[in-house]
């Protein structure tokens, strides 16, 4: 499916910053105002990441999601998870902040 260029904010990913919960979004669209050279890289190459305590969440969970991209790194096509675990065995979930926050981002 092919989503219309928007913010993801619907999904609620949060960023701790400072001791303090974000939207992903909202930080961001914070930091293009205070630090527009952090804010470049944060849209084109550093990555979201999340962890799912139980892997076998991992997949459901992106595909009810608009993250196309993040689906297709993370599984496979029967729908299992085939990313990187971390220590404790849990899903690492690495997802664009340009997926995420499109139009911030302004990737369309």
């Amino acid at each position: 499916p092919t989503f219309p260029c928007r913010d993801a904010d619907d999904y609620c990913e949060a960023i701790a910053v400072d001791g303090r919960a974000y939207p992903v979004c909202e930080y961001l669209q914070k930091l293009k105002i205070e630090n527009k050279k952090k804010f470049d890289l944060k849209c084109t190459e550093k990555k979201f990441k999340t962890l799912v305590p139980d892997k076998a969440d991992a997949c459901p969970y992106l595909e009810e999601t608009p993250y196309i991209k993040a689906t297709e790194d993370h599984c496979d096509e029967a729908g299992n998870y085939v990313g990187y675990h971390d220590s404790k065995g849990r899903a690492v979930i690495e997802i664009d902040y340009s997926e995420i926050c499109a139009q911030t981002c302004g990737v369309c």
